[in-house]
């Protein structure tokens, strides 16, 4: 199929962004002769929407290919969305936790699947259950924030530290890794496969390294929640000197 023929705006990229050295990696495999698998398509009658394959999409567009081997299966924009959400699950570039954290709010941001269960978001994303429940609670406590307007009256402001801690989200999605984790080693302990729990090595190992990665995130929000703070010390100093400055001009 034509790349011009192939729609990608409709919202079907799952991933949080592209990562050009993976394009670029692609590009190079291509012109050596690799061959890659087909790119997934929805079509629902009128447009083609692509749902899995945009780095392979634009490695041919970036090497001047103008065609490109297609799946085509038949659906909605929805359904490429859907279908987006779990892709790179188990082929292609490695999802990043910001990659699925941004599959999860897909969904959950979709009027058309308010009714789906949390066990059913996580089927369709590939995630686990925990982990859509802590980006849920993190969607709707920002949710509440935003809502709210205070009056801000007419002074000098005055620095405060931030109430909410990014931080706080990564340790709760840690919190519900090492809950799973904990549930999977029991399983692989005892010999018996509880629910949802048929490959619970693969699981512990699956888990074990999302923790990690997870682990080393917190640590550089942390880094730099602790030079923000610095920094508000900082300006509260200086704050202050105009303040008191202000005062005696005043005088």
């Amino acid at each position: 199929m034509r790349l011009e023929e192939i729609r990608i705006d409709g919202g079907t990229q799952a991933r949080a962004k592209m990562n050009t050295e993976t394009i670029e990696e692609y590009a190079a495999a291509l012109k050596e002769g690799v061959i890659f698998p087909p790119v997934v398509i929805f079509y629902d009658g009128k447009d083609h929407w692509l749902a899995d394959g945009f780095n392979r999409y634009f490695a041919n567009q970036s090497i001047g290919r103008t065609n490109i081997d297609v799946d085509i299966r038949r659906g909605s924009v929805l359904d490429a969305k859907l279908h987006a959400c779990g892709a790179n699950a188990t082929h292609g570039q490695p999802r990043t936790n910001a990659d699925k954290r941004n599959a999860v709010l897909m969904v959950l941001s979709e009027s058309a699947w308010k009714d789906l269960t949390l066990r059913e978001i996580a089927d369709h994303c590939r995630v686990s259950h925990n982990f859509v429940g802590v980006v849920k609670k993190s969607l709707e406590k920002n949710s509440l924030s935003s809502d709210y307007k205070p009056v801000v009256k007419k002074q000098i402001p005055k620095q405060e530290e931030p109430e909410y801690d990014a931080s706080d989200d990564m340790r709760e999605t840690i919190d519900a890794l090492n809950e799973e984790l904990e549930k999977a080693s029991r399983a692989a302990a005892a010999g018996v496969l509880a629910e949802g729990m048929e490959n619970a090595q693969e699981i512990m190992e699956r888990q074990a390294q999302e923790i990690k990665t997870l682990q080393a995130e917190n640590d550089g929000l942390k880094a730099t929640r602790n030079t923000m703070q610095v920094e508000i010390k900082e300006l509260k100093k200086q704050c202050a000197y105009y303040q008191k400055k202000l005062k005696e001009i005043e005088k």
